[in-house]
């Protein structure tokens, strides 16, 4: 994504892991 480190996990790591919750939840349902 935009840089796997702090700086990047910081600013985009929520939006990741909101979208990635989001795919998840479209495979289990």
């Amino acid at each position: 994504m935009y840089g796997c480190g702090a700086g990047g996990f910081a600013g985009a790591g929520i939006i990741a892991i909101a979208i990635l919750i989001l795919i998840a939840l479209g495979v289990i349902f």
